[in-house]
């Protein structure tokens, strides 16, 4: 689920503050953070990531609107690059009148910038998830959901297509409105990811917050939890959100 749209944005929400020395963008479809190697357009970017995880409590989804969707995941990737691998929880609503499904998922894209992936089990709201990317040597990568509360997990290898490479080059914990954009955003509330983890090899990556923004209409942002608790320690090679992070849902689209 490749991002689209970029402009520079910062924004602040309640108890939500930005990242110390982060950069800004906005997306139609992502919002959260990434962290980027430099020189995206080279073959091989001087950060290359192995691994990226995180923990969150799946929230109750609400649908404002028909076809909403919204999906909470980390990955490897889709950030400036032209693949993703992605693991975590997606929720579609199909009416306003009917309720959501909401499910495990994992996705990876092909050489002809299609997607392909699975919903291999159902999660629920108030279920605590760990989602888990690594790439694990050649072209493939293992993405894992684990739900610690009803103990249903999945774990899957899988290999980037060959004729198109998977650089390795972001590493993200994003909300997301599928589709690029073409569907409306489910309504989540609120979404804390803790344990936000990370390991790279190279130089230190830049950190991005990314907030969602159709037009002039913002329909989710992000930002550090102070709530008078120290900020994270942003240390080498991990990047570790000890106190969390949380994105909220300001509109459908």
């Amino acid at each position: 689920m490749m991002r689209s749209g970029s402009l520079a944005l910062l924004i602040a929400l309640g108890s939500l503050v930005a990242a110390p020395d982060a950069e800004a963008e906005t997306g139609i479809s992502w919002s959260g953070y990434a962290i980027k190697s430099a020189d995206l357009g080279s073959p091989t970017p001087p950060t290359a990531f192995t691994a990226v995880s995180a923990m969150w409590t799946q929230p109750a989804v609400t649908c404002p609107l028909d076809n909403a969707k919204v999906s909470f995941w980390v990955g490897i990737d889709g950030d400036g690059t032209r693949t993703v691998e992605q693991a975590g929880t997606l929720v579609t609503c199909s009416a306003t009148n009917q309720p959501p499904v909401y499910q495990a998922f994992w996705e990876m894209y092909d050489a002809n910038g299609g997607s392909h992936g699975a919903e291999p089990f159902n999660v629920s709201p108030g279920d605590v998830i760990q989602a888990s990317a690594s790439y694990v040597g050649g072209v493939s990568y293992l993405l894992e959901v684990k739900d610690l509360t009803s103990g249903a997990s999945f774990s899957t290898t899988q290999s980037c297509n060959a004729n198109i490479v998977c650089k390795r080059g972001t590493a993200e914990w994003i909300v997301e409105r599928p589709g690029s954009g073409s569907f409306p955003l489910a309504d989540y509330g609120t979404v804390e990811f803790v344990n936000a983890l990370e390991t790279h090899s190279g130089p230190t990556p830049a950190r991005v917050e990314i907030n969602m923004v159709d037009v002039s209409t913002t329909l989710s942002a992000c930002g550090l939890i102070a709530s008078g608790r120290p900020l994270p320690d942003f240390s080498t090679p991990f990047w570790n959100f000890t106190n969390g992070f949380a994105c909220h849902w300001l509109a459908a689209n």
